[in-house]
């Protein structure tokens, strides 16, 4: 799976996809943290580990649904 940049509110970040299915996000080459869809019958809803607090993961991860 091949990484690809998204620009959130102009920061650029690279986004890896990992087998298990969840995301690196890369921020200046360093990890910045992982996020891991969860889908229900509201939607998806996007958890995060590392420095990502949770509106920047559901933005990123709105972002990563519609690349």
């Amino acid at each position: 799976m091949e990484p690809y940049n998204i620009d959130l509110s102009g920061r650029i970040l690279t986004i890896q996809p990992l087998h298990d299915g969840s995301f690196k996000v890369i921020e200046s080459g360093h990890e910045v943290g992982r996020l891991f869809p969860e889908t229900n019958e509201l939607g998806t809803v996007w958890t995060s580990f590392g420095l990502i607090d949770h509106d920047e993961a559901q933005k990123i991860g709105n972002l990563i649904e519609k690349n």
